[in-house]
């Protein structure tokens, strides 16, 4: 199969990896080969030799529950904009709302996904989101009890069988607009820069200093929202 292939199949069915620059041919199928059984394995080649696009192949071998558990989420807030799969540095995440005026990170595990990976992803995501949860199939109850997160103002939500329930209420944190701007790709940040008619100058961090000098904060962080949507997969 080839690469570009492999990429949109990762992507469809919610797989994190690195930027496609970075995920060469060999990491995708090591990746895929982590998450996908022998079994759907043959079904995925079988279908890709009769020119199945990587989209429809996704909806036969996503794994269980988790768009499930996103829709669920999406309504829980009762959010005008949803983002799905936004990737923000090394890190790709699940569901981005703009609930309230406010930025909500949510990373979703499925009863068929593991925990290892959470604490690094949570984290990541507070960096720029004012609220970060976790939704989660009831089956990691204990597992996410035994993380803690709560302690550290995360909020968590639990999915059982088409519901779902706050466990705990995430902390709102107010977030640096340099460090919004800085955060946002290079090319992305002078584009936008010198459509509010600023002249970029210096590193990337000086070029988000100086913008957020000259536009108020709302308009700021409008401008990261632009760049998360600029990012989202959907």
């Amino acid at each position: 199969m080839d690469t570009s292939f492999l990429r949109e199949l990762a992507e469809n069915i919610n797989l994190s990896f690195r930027s496609h620059a970075e995920t060469d041919k060999d990491a995708l199928v090591k990746l895929l080969d982590k998450k996908i059984s022998p079994e759907k394995t043959d079904t995925i080649f079988k279908m890709y030799l009769t020119c199945f696009d990587a989209k429809t192949i996704a909806k036969v071998v996503k794994p269980k529950g988790m768009e499930e558990i996103v829709l669920a989420v999406k309504n829980l807030f009762c959010s005008s904009e949803c983002l799905h799969e936004v990737t923000v540095g090394s890190n790709r995440c699940d569901m981005v709302l703009f609930s309230n005026n406010e930025i909500v990170g949510v990373e979703v595990k499925s009863a068929q996904d593991k925990l290892k990976t959470v604490r690094s992803q949570i984290n990541s995501y507070a960096t720029w989101a004012n609220r970060v949860f976790l939704a989660y199939d009831k089956k990691h109850r204990k597992s996410v009890s035994q993380l803690g997160l709560d302690k550290n103002g995360v909020g968590l939500i639990e999915f059982d069988k088409g519901t779902v329930r706050v466990v705990n209420n995430a902390v709102y944190e107010e977030k640096d607009v340099r460090l919004l701007l800085a955060l946002m790709g290079y090319n992305f940040l002078v584009k936008r820069t010198r459509k509010l008619k600023i002249v970029p100058k210096g590193r990337k961090q000086d070029i988000a200093n100086r913008l957020a000098e000259k536009i108020s904060k709302e308009e700021a962080i409008e401008v990261f929202k632009d760049y998360l949507r600029h990012r989202a997969l959907r």
